[in-house]
């Protein structure tokens, strides 16, 4: 319906706003088997694209795990979750009209990324007590939990500005 809220802030009447929308309608139903296909091959490409950039970056990072105290490990991910998060929201906004597409990605995509930060964390502890004979004090819960939570503020902004606009 934002679409006939919009149309009418514009000044248009309701025959015109049923004409628009009609054609609107007319045009989704003509799309051919070859649009469909290819707006989900678009999707599911960017996701998985999406995904497998961050478990190479990621796991590129165990060095950075291996070196740094928890405080600046934390920080450094609180950065690289808001980066992730403000992309990840970016592919999300290109898809925007097939409702069932977001709510897969919204849900999934959290999942596997806190389970990559954990298993990160953890194999970055496991080196550590491998290789330097030392214990790791980085808490893998406590790391993945504050990058979840770090890479779902740029999806909650962008809803919270939508709802209000």
């Amino acid at each position: 319906m934002k679409i006939e809220e919009n149309l009418k802030k514009k000044g248009w009447n309701a025959r015109e706003i049923i004409t628009a929308k009609r054609v609107l309608q007319r045009g989704e139903l003509k799309q051919s088997v070859f649009q469909k296909l290819l707006y989900h091959f678009s999707f599911l490409t960017a996701i998985i694209s999406f995904l497998l950039g961050h478990f190479l970056f990621s796991f590129s990072l165990i060095p950075v795990f291996l070196l740094t105290s928890s405080i600046n490990l934390n920080l450094f991910l609180i950065f690289f979750a808001l980066i992730m998060g403000v992309l990840f929201e970016l592919i999300i906004k290109n898809f925007e009209d097939k409702t069932h597409h977001l709510i897969i990605a919204s849900l999934i995509i959290p999942l596997l990324i806190l389970l990559n930060i954990y298993y990160t964390t953890s194999l970055s502890n496991s080196i550590a007590q491998a290789i330097f004979n030392s214990e790791s004090n980085h808490n893998p819960l406590f790391a993945s939990v504050i990058y979840l939570i770090v890479f779902i503020i740029p999806s909650t902004i962008h809803e919270f500005i939508k709802t209000f606009k």
